[in-house]
């Protein structure tokens, strides 16, 4: 494994474990770790590992591999409901495993989920982000269900 790589490794375990907020502090803990860096290298990385700055935070891209097990099977869809709000129904009674996976996911976009017996309200913090989230919910419900379909409706067409 060659340096860069190491340092790529570094970069994503730190980023996975603290909130980092500027490259600066990026380069010190990786200087920290023995890591012989500069800041204009530390830019480079994070393009080239797709890093994004998420409310003033670097956040690592999503990992689609990542479907908690416990929720395999249970999305059946997923509704933007306003600007804020996006609306999941699952199968009776899995609400609640479904909304704990999204909570322990730990997207930055979400301020919160709310989950009854069939059905989740997801709150964002900003608009933009719902289509974030509803990408990531199809890449969760396409790598559950036997069929690979989920139910994705266009918010103009919930509209009437």
């Amino acid at each position: 494994m060659d340096e860069r790589e190491i340092r790529h490794r570094a970069i994503r375990e730190l980023l996975s474990r603290e909130r980092i907020r500027t490259q600066a502090r990026l380069v010190a803990r990786l200087r920290e770790q023995g890591h012989d860096i500069t800041q204009a290298s530390i830019s480079r990385d994070l393009r080239a590992l797709a890093v994004t700055k998420v409310r003033g935070v670097y956040q690592l891209p999503d990992d689609p591999r990542r479907i908690p097990s416990a929720i395999l099977g249970l999305i059946e869809a997923a509704v933007p409901a306003g600007d804020h709000l996006m609306v999941v129904r699952t199968r009776v009674g899995a609400a609640q495993p479904v909304g704990v996976a999204i909570d322990e996911a730990g997207w930055p976009e979400v301020v919160g989920t709310i989950a009854g017996d069939d059905t989740i309200f997801i709150a964002v913090a900003v608009p933009d982000a719902l289509p974030r989230i509803r990408s990531r919910l199809e890449v969760w419900a396409s790598n559950e269900k036997q069929d690979n379909t989920i139910e994705m409706k266009n918010p103009e067409e919930t509209a009437e």
